[in-house]
């Protein structure tokens, strides 16, 4: 009886234990198949497949023309499945000169035994990819088998097509595709589209089997955007800008074009630059600063070109007429403290007169004797102190005394641009207003964009701020600049610089024997078809500043009038050289 009772209580323990750890195993499946049932089924979804993004082709950027700035072209991710490696130098030897990789680093990827494969390098040419494939045929076996190791799956690279051509405005894209500056990263959600899949089976040693069912997802591409800039009138820009750049020696150089009446914005350049085909980026600190699209960020005293301002505001205001007379004695004082004229005094002469000389004297006073408010309400009214808008990032609103704190001083020295600092898309569009009927623009650079599908997702309609001045003073202000210099004269300085001057203009300066000169940075309006208004400036080593009186042409000195606003009739252009 104690035996068989022994007995029993054994059988009984080791039922309980049965049932426990059956327990147990019910319980840890439980948890399997749904605690941890997602992560397990991506593990070996992992396992047996392998997945690749099918990126999406991003959207092409035209001028406002249809010619292809920017566009995207098909490349190739380079990959190697480490398992196939037999010899991990041999296979570093063999790869690395073609993909400009260092050994060590190509080694140090195909030594990952633990993956099923390691991306090597992205955005591959197709020539750089045709290269690879070949050495599969090679007669040499340890190269052939080097590359029966290589995974390619297809990639998209960006590609600008003009290089080194509306480089800031343009912007540029990081190599996964994503807008970094520029109009790229403005508009990325048009521009990127929607990127696809693809997934296929394999087997345990990572070998593809195509007969399983894979799938394929395929990519949405992003939209088009034509823009309102020009290339004919960028490619003349970009020319005198680089030879201004590297004739003269300067830190920088800028311009800038927009047609008068809309905003629209028609070239855009800066030097130094960068081909962002091949961007320098390891060199952040050097990039960032090629990057900054300075026409919009940085602020600088605009001096005599603000004049243009100054006087449409005294015009409109009834503080003077162009008949008005004035004294230059080639100084004035103001609180005590002297300002004086750029030159030799003029003397007597009216405010048109003093226009066209330039005077300082006379604007201080027209300043004056607007006030601090009135002048603050047009200064307002014409955009400065704010920003203007434009459809880029990166914008700044420029420096304006506050109202409440100028002193007579300050209000003389603004009156011919000082003691007040502009961007120069605030400055020109400003500008634009006083000419164009007294509309002040919002600049724009997007014109409109299409879906692959050629539907017109937006179009940018020209839109009006505010009018800072009347229609009447607009006129008058026009005949002021225009009767400055004769437009004969301003045809033939606008000529002298450069060499792709079009039309009857071009016919006059042969017909007249007007001389070319190409060191300049001072125009690009050699156009009798396009209205618009060119805003050069360079800045030089002695003056880190954007100067008004600097002269590109290496004949003009500091000691001239500084620059002038140049109005052909015939085409309805402006020019600031």
């Amino acid at each position: 009886m104690p035996a068989e009772l022994h007995i029993r209580k054994r059988v009984l323990t080791l039922l309980v234990l049965l049932i426990f750890l059956f327990g147990v195993l019910v319980c840890r499946i439980a948890y399997l198949t749904t605690a941890r049932s997602a992560e397990l089924t991506s593990r070996g979804v992992r396992q047996w497949t392998r997945e690749g993004t099918v990126y999406a082709r991003r959207g092409n950027i035209l001028d406002t023309n249809g010619q292809t700035l920017v566009m995207s072209a098909t490349a190739y991710i380079v990959s190697v499945e480490p398992g196939k490696v037999q010899d991990v130098q041999a296979f570093a030897r063999a790869i690395s000169p073609i993909l400009g990789l260092s050994e060590e680093k190509m080694a140090e990827k195909a030594s990952q035994r633990g993956k099923s494969s390691v991306t090597l390098k992205r955005q591959v040419s197709r020539e750089m990819a045709d290269q690879l494939r070949q050495l599969k045929q090679s007669k040499d076996a340890e190269t052939a088998a080097a590359a029966s190791a290589l995974l390619f799956d297809e990639d998209v690279r960006r590609v600008y097509l003009r290089g080194a051509f509306l480089t800031q405005t343009l912007g540029l894209v990081n190599v996964d595709g994503v807008g970094q500056s520029g109009l790229e990263q403005q508009y990325e959600t048009l521009l990127r589209g929607e990127a696809g899949r693809s997934m296929r089976s394999v087997d345990g040693k990572a070998r593809p089997i195509y007969d399983s069912g894979n799938l394929y997802i395929e990519p949405q591409d992003g939209s088009t955007i034509r823009l309102t800039i020009d290339a004919t009138i960028q490619e003349i820009v970009e020319k005198a800008m680089r030879e201004c750049y590297e004739v003269n020696k300067a830190q920088a150089v800028h311009a800038l074009v927009m047609d008068v009446y809309t905003g629209a914005v028609l070239a855009m350049c800066s030097k130094p630059d960068y081909d962002p085909n091949d961007p320098p980026r390891e060199q952040l600190d050097a990039l960032q600063s090629l990057m900054r699209i300075r026409l919009i960020s940085d602020s600088y005293e605009p001096g005599s070109t603000f004049k243009i301002l100054t006087a449409a505001a005294a015009l409109d205001s009834g503080v003077t007429t162009p008949e008005d007379g004035f004294y230059c004695s080639g100084k004035i004082k103001v609180d005590g403290d002297t300002i004086k004229c750029w030159g030799s005094p003029h003397k007597a002469e009216t405010m048109a007169q003093a226009l066209q000389n330039s005077c300082n004297p006379v604007f201080v006073e027209l300043a004056l004797r607007m006030g601090a408010q009135r002048f603050y309400q047009y200064l307002h009214a014409f955009g400065l102190g704010s920003k203007t808008n434009i459809d880029l990032q990166g914008e700044e609103s420029g420096i304006l005394i506050p109202v409440n704190s100028v002193k007579n001083v300050d209000l003389a020295r603004i009156g011919f641009g000082q003691s007040v600092a502009v961007t120069p898309i605030q400055l020109l569009t400003a500008a634009c207003s006083v000419l164009n009927g007294g509309r002040l623009m919002r600049p724009y650079l997007l014109k409109e964009a299409v879906s692959p599908d050629g539907t017109v997702l937006y179009r940018t309609s020209p839109k009006v701020v505010s009018t800072p001045i009347s229609e009447e003073t607009s006129l008058t202000m026009r005949k002021l600049l225009e009767d400055e210099m004769g437009v004969e004269e301003a045809n033939k300085r606008i000529y002298a610089t450069t060499d792709r001057a079009k039309g009857t203009l071009k016919q006059l300066a042969d017909a007249q024997g007007w001389p070319r000169c190409t060191r300049t940075a001072a125009s690009c309006g050699t156009f009798t078809s396009v209205r618009f208004w060119a805003l050069p400036r360079q800045t030089t080593r002695a003056s880190p500043f954007w100067s008004s009186w600097t002269r590109p042409i290496p004949r003009w000195t500091t000691a001239e009038p500084p620059p002038r606003l140049l109005l052909d009739k015939s085409s309805r252009m402006c020019y600031l050289i």
